[in-house]
């Protein structure tokens, strides 16, 4: 009975180490989009602010006030652009300047298959990025479209682009979001 004791407790060793569960978590190899921007919808949502927002469509300008931005909303586009995909592991070329405090990376679509073109984080002195810029193009027989979303971390959110279809002319616009505290 105390071999087959013995021998139990290493086939049940054996077995626990053997049918590790794949938790389909894959570490990040580029600046996690979707990580960071949950880190800020929580940051956002626990401060009293709102936005003053500016849109631009051709010459025509309106403004509005947001005194209850939903910041999940907010970031959704950049969100979406995030190249933390297992397919897309060969598709960008990342380049990095570090000098003393300051850091930029840029990650640069390669193989010119996926719409986001390119991703720019900025660094300075601290933990927040400073800056992030993505550049999203996308062209076909039916459209040409370049956007630019970029977020300055508790300052203001833009998105501004060009898009032009079959049927319409070349259009410009530009939302700027200023975020504000009460």
């Amino acid at each position: 009975m105390r071999y087959f004791n013995s021998f139990f407790f290493v086939f049940l060793l054996l077995i626990s180490c053997s049918h590790q569960q794949d938790t389909g978590q894959v570490h990040p190899q580029y600046f996690s989009l979707t990580e960071f921007f949950n880190q800020e919808i929580a940051r956002l949502d626990s401060q009293s602010l709102y936005l003053y927002r500016t849109v631009r469509i051709g010459s025509k300008v309106s403004e509005t006030i947001d005194s209850t931005p939903e910041w999940k909303e907010e970031f959704s586009l950049f969100q979406d652009c995030d190249i933390n995909k297992p397919e897309l592991v060969s598709d960008y070329s990342v380049d990095s300047v570090i000098q003393g405090n300051e850091r930029h990376y840029l990650y640069e679509n390669i193989s010119a298959t996926n719409r986001v073109s390119n991703i720019h984080v900025y660094w300075k002195n601290n933990s927040l990025p400073e800056l992030i810029e993505i550049t999203v193009k996308e062209k076909n027989y039916f459209k040409d479209e370049e956007f630019v979303y970029s977020y300055q971390p508790s300052l203001a959110i833009g998105v501004m682009g060009t898009r032009k279809n079959l049927t319409s002319e070349e259009n410009e616009f530009e939302i700027l979001s200023e975020i504000r505290k009460k």
